[in-house]
């Protein structure tokens, strides 16, 4: 079942939201202080959930934010499907720059529940708590939800709806695990039906092949050919590199498992490429957010001297069916648009990073 509690947060007021909402933190720190002004900028919301809607082109998501505790993720209430790389995790609990009270959600998905559609239309009914526009041109829209009988409601709505599926904020988690049993994490649970996957890119840095190079590498297990105006690739098993001046489609040849094959792909051409069968922590091998497009990953091909990859994404349904069996896929094997933005919640801790005054609970 998917667990999630009322929270214990600072909500951006809507007056800061356009100086606040995903912006590098120390963009947010109050003129002078080189801390965040806690009363100035944000309103302490206490015991509640939000409904947290984003909209970007033609697509529209709409969400729970709340914590979720931390046995959660050890007792199979949420599952994993991605590996973390070992030094992430104690890189992220190191960073002065990245302290845990300014995290963003984590972004969690549960299976389609008609409980939990019709509680947040008859939420989104309502006058909205917050509206802003990130600079990455998501909007967001917030309801605070925290009249206790509406919460119970929702937190009943969301058990029923099996168990969740950590998407993003893999190294989040594992940091927050690191610190012990007791602690929460703030979560984003988005239903599977409105979760957005998006291709996942690759650069491989210091590394230009030439193009009968690859094609020969390749051709005994892929369909390998040249095109001229690139697109990212849909088909599945599909794959985009870049060789020289141009680039080079190759398809996987049959047959080939219809499970997984993006991933299966991915790990295949590398190898082959690379020579290598541990793709997955090579230091030359970069991950890429999958909203680059082509040319900005060709651009930072550029920047690297290398090559850029670009594989079909995952589908929801592969994602859910690997963290139900106890698989866990290589390290960025998926990437979701939009996610919750740095700086419109901030947990309880933050005031070791803000002024001594103490935040009201008044609407913002």
């Amino acid at each position: 079942m998917a667990v999630i509690l009322p929270a214990d947060v600072y909500l951006v007021r809507r007056q800061h939201a356009s100086n606040l909402v995903g912006r590098v933190p120390g963009g947010a720190q109050a003129e002078g202080s080189g801390r965040y002004d806690v009363d100035l900028r944000y309103r302490r919301a206490r015991s509640s959930l939000f409904l947290h809607r984003m909209a970007v082109g033609t697509h529209t998501q709409a969400g729970v934010v709340g914590l979720v505790p931390a046995h959660a993720f050890t007792s199979r209430l949420v599952l994993p499907h991605e590996r973390t790389l070992p030094e992430r995790p104690g890189q992220a609990r190191r960073d002065p720059a990245e302290p845990r009270s300014r995290w963003p959600p984590v972004l969690l998905t549960h299976r389609a529940s008609a409980d939990v559609t019709v509680l947040a239309r008859r939420v989104a009914r309502r006058p909205p708590t917050l509206e802003c526009t990130s600079p990455d041109g998501v909007a967001h829209t917030v309801w605070q939800v925290d009249d206790p009988p509406e919460v119970e409601e929702l937190i009943a709505a969301m058990r029923g709806a099996g168990p969740a599926y950590l998407i993003d904020g893999h190294h989040r988690v594992a940091t927050t695990l690191s610190l012990g049993p007791s602690d929460a994490v703030l979560c984003y649970l988005l239903p599977s039906d409105q979760l957005r996957l998006l291709p996942h890119h690759r650069v491989v840095s210091d590394w230009v092949p030439a193009v009968g190079d690859v094609i020969a590498a390749l051709r005994h297990e892929f369909e390998v050919a040249v095109v001229r105006g690139p697109r990212l690739p849909t088909a599945p098993g599909e794959v985009l590199l870049s060789a020289g001046a141009g680039w080079l489609r190759a398809r996987p040849r049959p047959p080939w498992p219809e499970a997984l094959v993006a991933v299966r792909v991915a790990e295949q051409i590398l190898g082959v490429l690379l020579g290598t069968g541990d793709a997955e922590h090579d230091p030359g091998v970069l991950f890429v957010p999958g909203t680059a497009t082509l040319s900005e990953l060709n651009d930072q091909a550029h920047r690297a001297r290398g090559t850029a990859l670009t594989f079909t994404a995952l589908t929801t349904s592969e994602l859910m069916e690997a963290a139900d069996a106890g698989r866990l896929l290589p390290a960025k094997a998926s990437w979701a648009e939009p996610k919750p933005p740095t700086g419109l919640y901030l947990r309880p801790g933050a005031e070791a990073d803000v002024t001594g005054r103490t935040a009201d609970n008044g609407r913002a």
